[in-house]
């Protein structure tokens, strides 16, 4: 299969003297009513807004080492407009481009504004009918991507010498394996609540909640932290715009630490992972249930103190492309907005995505897709890690596994569209929903994790 990787070293390990400068700030990229709303294969709308949508930076610095992570309570970004992003940062910053992660939590209750398939295809239909495409109501991506950068830049205004606290909680019976191995040998996702031809859950969950918490070096006052759970957004339902658990988790942090409390949280490897419980007839946790969950696992965490110590690396896998079809194009368009979409089934809408998603990305980048892989150290035993795209439980697992750091956070959708990357062997599997989403050929996840362990040991002490 092969695989391209490179290195970009982009600071050496600062001096012991140096403080840690860490600074945290939000800004509000609330899409305006009307706006095209995510998480479905239909053209559904955000009739207004239940909650804020934010964008949350961490901008950190230490010596000549540098970087920014920023967190959108979006479903995905797009890959020109991450570009855009992050080369906005790194002007207002001075934080180079390499350095700067700027991820989704995947959350379905945001704006759809991200996506290169949906959003040309709806286009196009709107123009066909001759009405108006919602999409272009106020120029909101080009608000979305001022409101990141913003974010950055009040984040880098906001440093202060900071402290560390590092932990690995517990969130016991929240997540969920939502893909299932069934009596007739097929896997389906989330075959219904107490379906008797279950046999046993395709994949493992992840309940650990790594975390750190940032506290100003002079006053003690924790200011701001970053965690991440393997768990789909997906609490949150209804046709108003929300922010999902990561919102309440928000409320909930700050009735523990304080008002200006941010709380950035990241969607970690739950490609395959959510919170439906199928074992169990009781309903599905709420936003506000799940993000009560989270904060007690985060309050309940035994937090340790650490001496910062800052680097970053980036590198990039290359990552083959599954092969385009004859005629697949029309056909696909054909099933998701045309004649055929009336009598298409689930799956063969989710297979017509991909074939046009596989599609618009060898014309971006050819067979072979280069794929953004980061490690931010923090201290000498609490690392992060970001992968692009929606990457399976298991993955995720194995990078932590073989970790050289005491906590490893994963942070996943970051700096690229997003779509599924299964494990080698879910491809395997007869039928599923993840794997026919995917436009890449088998061994994806396994070299994304592959690059994750060689930059997580570059940046080991």
């Amino acid at each position: 299969m092969g695989r391209s990787l490179v290195l970009l070293a982009l600071a050496s390990t600062p001096a012991p003297a140096a403080d840690l400068l860490v600074g945290a700030a939000t800004a509000d990229v609330t899409p305006p009513p009307g706006y095209r709303q995510a998480g479905s294969y239909q053209e559904v709308f955000g009739e207004r807004a239940a909650d804020p949508i934010l964008a949350k930076a961490l901008y950190l610095r230490q010596g000549d080492a540098a970087g920014v992570i920023v967190v959108c309570d979006v479903c995905g970004l797009e890959r020109n407009m991450v570009r855009s992003i992050r080369e906005g940062i790194a002007k207002e910053t001075g934080v180079p481009v390499p350095a700067v992660s700027v991820s989704a939590t995947h959350n379905h209750g945001g704006p759809m504004h991200y996506d290169p398939v949906f959003v040309a295809l709806f286009a196009e239909r709107a123009r066909a009918e001759g009405r108006e495409d919602r999409h272009r109501l106020g120029d909101y991506p080009a608000k979305f991507v001022a409101g990141c950068v913003k974010a950055a830049a009040d984040a880098k205004k906001a440093a202060r010498p900071a402290t560390l606290e590092v932990a690995t909680g517990k969130v016991p019976g929240l997540t969920f394996n939502r893909r299932y191995v069934m009596k007739d040998g097929t896997v389906r996702m989330n075959p219904g609540k107490l379906n008797p031809d279950i046999v046993r859950p395709a994949g493992p969950v992840d309940e650990d909640l790594p975390l750190v918490v940032f506290a100003d070096a002079k006053t003690g006052k924790p200011f701001a932290a970053l965690c991440s759970f393997a768990m789909h957004t997906t609490t949150y339902g209804g046709r108003a715009f929300s922010a999902d658990h990561p919102g309440h988790l928000q409320a909930e942090l700050c009735k523990t630490f304080g008002p200006e409390f941010v709380s950035v949280y990241a969607e970690g490897c739950a490609g395959d992972a959510n919170q439906v419980n199928a074992a169990t007839k009781d309903p599905d946790p709420t936003p506000k249930q799940a993000a009560a969950k989270l904060a007690a696992g985060f309050r309940a965490a035994k937090r340790t103190a650490t001496t910062g110590s800052l680097a970053v690396r980036a590198g990039e896998v290359m990552a083959p492309l599954r092969a385009d079809r004859p005629d697949g194009v029309a056909r696909s368009k054909d099933l998701l907005i045309g004649e055929g979409s009336k009598t298409a089934g689930f799956l063969e809408q989710v297979e017509a995505y991909q074939v046009l998603l596989t599609h618009h990305m060898r014309r971006e980048t050819g067979d072979k897709r280069p794929l953004p892989v980061q490690v931010f150290r923090l201290s000498k035993d609490f690392a992060v890690v970001t992968l692009p795209h929606e990457v399976f439980t298991a993955i995720g697992l194995e990078i932590r596994r073989r970790s050289p750091f005491q906590h490893t956070l994963m942070v996943t959708i970051a700096n690229e569209v997003d779509c599924y990357v299964p494990t080698a062997k879910a491809f395997e599997d007869r039928g599923s929903y993840e794997v026919t989403n995917s436009p890449y050929r088998p061994g994806v996840g396994e070299l994304l994790a592959e690059e994750a362990v060689r930059l997580l040991k570059e940046v080991a002490p």
